[in-house]
C-alpha cells in the first residue's frame, strides 16, 4: 500500500512538472476520412520559408493532406487517389513556391522511385515514377533542405551523384567526382568514399542538431550531418583520425577534412574512437580498458580547444551523473561504482559521444553501447508500416525519439558551461524526449491514439497523435 501511494505521489509531481513544459497548441478533425480503413501513419512536412505545416494522414487505402497555419489551424485540405503498393518507403519532400508538396518514395530494393505531387491551389494530386540514370547507381541517403529535396547515390569506384528535384518531378544530376579524394582505413590502406558510404548495408543515420542523441544513433562509424548549404558525412573507421568529407549543396564541390584522435601510442587495434559534430565544434572520443580522452576542436580550424581525460585508477571528475548502465526492464538501470568498470564496457561495446546546447551550455553524454541486430530492427519503430523507413529517412528527430526512450547504454552526462569548462555544481535536467516519454505514459494511459509522429517547429518539439474514435489529429508543443 505504501508503495503505491509512493508511486501515486510520484505521478503527481511528474504531471505538475511537466505542465510547465508542455502545451497542446491545436488539433483538426481527419474529416477527409470516410472509409474504415485504420490510420497507419502521419507525415510532417515544415515549410522553412512560410512555417506553414503540412500534414498527411495516411490508410492503408489513401493519403489525407491538410495544410495547417503557424497556430496549427488548417487552412487548406487534400485527399489523394489509390496509392501504389511497390513503394513503401518514403524518403522525403521537396515544397514549391505554388503551393505544391511532394512526397518522395522508393521500393523496397531503393532504385525505383515515385513522386506524388500534392497541389492544394489545383485540387489535384499527380504521380511520377524515376529511375537512377545508370544501373550501377546505388542509394546513399536524402536530405531535405530549404524545401529542396536531394538524393544522393553512388557508384563505383569513384562517382558520388547529387540529384535536385522540384515538385514537378523535374530534376538536375550533379557529379561528385571523388577520383582525387579518398579516405584511409584502420590500418592504413585506401578507402574508396564510394564504398565506404555503402556503410556495410546499414542505412546511414542523420544527426539531429541539439536534439538528445543516444548513444545507439551517434555510435555509427558512419554519420550524416547538415551543416550551413553542405552535407557532412563523419567516418570514424580509422582509430589515429576522424575523416570528414563535405559536399557543398550549391557548388557540389567535395573536400575532406581530418581531425587527430589521441592516444597516439597506442596501437590502432588497441583502443576504439568515434565523434560526434555540435555546431561550430567536433567532439572526437577515443579509449581503451584503462584510458579516456575526449577531445573538443573548433570545427573550422583544427584547433584542440578542451580536453578530458577518464584514467581506470581515479574517479571521473567531469561527470555529473553517476555511471549509468540500462537494465532491460523499462526505465530500470544500475550504476556501476568503479571507472574501471566502466572503460571495460564502453571498451568492449560500441563506443559514442553526442553533445547539444542547453540554456548555460552544453550537455556531453559520453559512453558505450552493445550492438545486436533486434535492438537496431526494432528502434525504427516503423517496419509495419504503410511507409516503412519513414522515420530514418525522413523524420530523424522520430528516429532520435524511438532510439532515445529505448536506450541500453552505458553512460555518464557531463555538464560544461559556455567556454567548455566543466559545471561541477550543475544538474542533469530531464530532456525533451524524456518529457514527452512521460507525458505518453500518463496523459495518453488507456486511450486509443494512433500515428504518433514528433518534428521539430521553430526551437521546440510537437507531439503528434491521432485520436481514431473523434477522427481528431493533436498537436502538444514540448520545450526543454
Amino acid at each position: 500500500m505504501l508503495c503505491k501511494i509512493r508511486i501515486l505521489i510520484f505521478n503527481v509531481i511528474l504531471i505538475i512538472s511537466n505542465s510547465f513544459s508542455q502545451e497542446r497548441v491545436g488539433y483538426f478533425t481527419n474529416s477527409l476520412k470516410e472509409n474504415s480503413s485504420k490510420i497507419k501513419d502521419v507525415i510532417p512536412i515544415v515549410n522553412s520559408k512560410t512555417n506553414d505545416i503540412a500534414m498527411f494522414i495516411a490508410d492503408a487505402k489513401k493519403v489525407y493532406a491538410y495544410k495547417l497555419d503557424a497556430k496549427f489551424n488548417v487552412i487548406d485540405q487534400l485527399a489523394s487517389d489509390k496509392k501504389r503498393r511497390k513503394y513503401k518507403t518514403l524518403i522525403g519532400n521537396s515544397i514549391s513556391d505554388e503551393n505544391n508538396y511532394a512526397i518522395y518514395l522508393a521500393n523496397e530494393v531503393q532504385n525505383e522511385f515515385l513522386i506524388v505531387n500534392f497541389s492544394f491551389d489545383g485540387k489535384v494530386t499527380t504521380s511520377k515514377e524515376f529511375e537512377f540514370e545508370t544501373f550501377e547507381e546505388e542509394f546513399v541517403q536524402t536530405i531535405s533542405l530549404n524545401n529542396k529535396l536531394h538524393i544522393i547515390s553512388t557508384s563505383f569506384p569513384y562517382n558520388l551523384f547529387i540529384y535536385t528535384f522540384d515538385t514537378t518531378g523535374k530534376y538536375t544530376r550533379n557529379k561528385i567526382n571523388l577520383e582525387n579524394v579518398s579516405l584511409v582505413s584502420n590500418i592504413g590502406d585506401r578507402m574508396l568514399i564510394s564504398t565506404t558510404l555503402k556503410n556495410n548495408g546499414k542505412e546511414i543515420k542523420k544527426m539531429v542538431k541539439n536534439s538528445p542523441n543516444a548513444l545507439e544513433l551517434v555510435g555509427d562509424k558512419v554519420k550524416m550531418y547538415i551543416r550551413d548549404n553542405s552535407v557532412l558525412f563523419s567516418f570514424d573507421n580509422n582509430n589515429e583520425i576522424t575523416q570528414i568529407l563535405s559536399i557543398n549543396l550549391i557548388d557540389y564541390m567535395a573536400k575532406v577534412k581530418t581531425f587527430k584522435k589521441a592516444m597516439k601510442d597506442v596501437k590502432r587495434n588497441r583502443k576504439e574512437s568515434n565523434s560526434y559534430i555540435n555546431d561550430e565544434n567536433i567532439y572526437i572520443v577515443t579509449a581503451n580498458k584503462k584510458k579516456l580522452v575526449l577531445n573538443i576542436f573548433n570545427f573550422e580550424n583544427n584547433k584542440v580547444l578542451k580536453t578530458y581525460t577518464i584514467l581506470k585508477e581515479q574517479p571521473i571528475s567531469f561527470k555529473n551523473t553517476p555511471i549509468i548502465q540500462e537494465e532491460d526492464d523499462d526505465d530500470d538501470y544500475k550504476e556501476l561504482k568503479s571507472t574501471k568498470k566502466f572503460l571495460k564496457e564502453i571498451y568492449a561495446n560500441e563506443i559514442g559521444v553526442s553533445a547539444r546546447k542547453i540554456e548555460n551550455g552544453y550537455q556531453i553524454t559520453l559512453g558505450g553501447y552493445e550492438y545486436n541486430n533486434y535492438s537496431v530492427f526494432v528502434d525504427y519503430g516503423f517496419n509495419q508500416s504503410t511507409f516503412s523507413g519513414v522515420s530514418i529517412f525522413f523524420n530523424p528527430v522520430l528516429h532520435a525519439y524511438n532510439t532515445s526512450i529505448s536506450t541500453k547504454s552505458t553512460r555518464i552526462e557531463c555538464l560544461l558551461d559556455k567556454k567548455l569548462n566543466h559545471n561541477k555544481n550543475g544538474e542533469v535536467k530531464e530532456h525533451v524526449f524524456d518529457k514527452i516519454k512521460d507525458f505518453n505514459k500518463i496523459k495518453t494511459k488507456g486511450s486509443s491514439k494512433k500515428a504518433e509522429t514528433i518534428f521539430k517547429y521553430d526551437n521546440y518539439h510537437i507531439l503528434g497523435l491521432y485520436y481514431p474514435k473523434r477522427k481528431q489529429y493533436i498537436f502538444t508543443k514540448f520545450t526543454d
